[in-house]
């Protein structure tokens, strides 16, 4: 009897064990599976378009620095009309 419920307390501990080691398994296989073709390419895609989108948003803030200097010279050439005015 006190045989039986040795091996009895012993389970939670063989099933932690159990647990831990197909933990590490599933990991070690993960790390040692290559990326294979299809997910290089849709990699390489979406880098491709995310370095067209920065070049297109680098213009489009070019452009808008240039508008907003052109909308500050106005503003100040307002500013001086007025002060004149005054």
């Amino acid at each position: 009897m006190g045989i039986n419920l040795y091996f009895v307390s012993l389970l939670p501990f063989v099933f932690y064990i159990a647990l831990f080691t197909l933990i590490i398994v599933l990991i070690v296989k993960l790390l040692k599976k290559k990326p294979d073709s299809a997910n290089q390419t849709v990699v390489q895609d979406i880098a491709a378009e995310s370095a067209q989108l920065q070049k297109e948003s680098a213009g489009q803030q070019q452009f808008l620095a240039e508008e907003l200097k052109e909308v500050k010279a106005r503003l100040a050439s307002i500013e001086t009309i007025l002060k004149e005015v005054e």
